[in-house]
């Protein structure tokens, strides 16, 4: 079975169309559906099956197979990324999957040392929820994930490290009628809306709950994004409240904690731990936690 039909299948499996995998790949079609022919008959069992046109499905035993082969190419790259760095150079493309305060605040300043240091070291970066970054680092399809890792599912083939606690703060402008309350309360922040993530987030799941609980009104949502640095910017410019990070927030924002939502959470890397971690990712690692 050689490597690069391996290489072939996953690019299939991902676009689901011969002539964009083939694009893709930088090679002919006909050369594509050879190197599909020949995993065929190597594991004796049939992985993709015509839809329409040139576009494809997995069969079965091609879902089972594609998500096994990402994992079997990502270690073949650690490796050959291993062995290259034994002679000091650190090369090949790093997957990274990065959650909002990663993409924002850290990863840029860690990446870009790496980036100044190896110059054939190259980076694809993802950002996206935390969930969907685990569902893909499980797939194969990432090399490392920096999330909250409250949200890691305890699995054994996951590993994670903790790299910092990140103590989530209430956000409004400067000017805004709550700046001269010397304390506030949880019911004072019903009186505006907010700027928050969308429902499927941990973090808004977690203040409605506790809104819940202290028998408030759910916040009132206005705007929903991922994004933390557009809503810190919307937050600027209106009476809007958000519920953030503390690092990385905007010097001309105020931060308040307040009694009753206090929640301190751990983030850190994820990577898996049953394939080869590659080097580059235990480089960045290292760069993030020097910050």
């Amino acid at each position: 079975m050689l490597a690069r039909d391996l290489r072939y299948f996953v690019m299939l499996s991902r676009t689901r169309h011969f002539t964009r995998a083939a694009e893709e790949l930088g090679i002919t079609q006909p050369a594509l559906s050879k190197g599909i022919r020949r995993l065929e008959e190597t594991i004796r069992a049939k992985l993709v099956v015509s839809s329409n046109r040139r576009s494809v499905e997995l069969t079965e035993a091609g879902q089972v197979f594609a998500s096994r082969a990402r994992i079997i190419l990502g270690d073949i790259d650690a490796a050959v990324a291993e062995a290259t760095m034994q002679s000091g150079q650190a090369r090949g493309n790093l997957r990274v999957g990065a959650g909002p305060i990663f993409a924002d605040e850290y990863l840029p300043t860690a990446i870009a040392d790496l980036v100044e240091r190896f110059p054939d070291l190259s980076f694809s970066v993802i950002a996206d929820l935390n969930t969907k970054l685990l569902d893909r680092l499980q797939e194969g399809d990432l090399d490392l994930v920096f999330c909250t890792t409250f949200e890691v599912p305890k699995l054994p083939q996951l590993c994670s490290e903790d790299l910092d606690i990140n103590a989530m703060v209430i956000l409004f402008r400067k000017g805004h009628p709550l700046e001269d309350r010397e304390t506030l309360q949880p019911r004072d922040l019903t009186e505006y809306e907010w700027v928050m993530q969308e429902s499927s987030y941990l973090t808004r799941k977690w203040l409605e709950n506790k809104f819940a609980t202290l028998d408030l009104p759910p916040p009132r949502i206005r705007v929903e994004t991922a994004a933390h640095r557009f809503a810190q910017h919307l937050v600027e410019r209106t009476d809007l409240l958000s519920f953030l990070p503390a690092p990385g927030v905007l010097p001309n924002l105020c931060q308040r904690f307040v009694p009753g939502l206090e929640w301190e959470r751990r983030v850190g890397a994820v990577y898996r731990g049953d394939g080869v971690l590659p080097p580059a990712a235990r480089l960045l690692i290292s760069a993030m936690k020097k910050l």
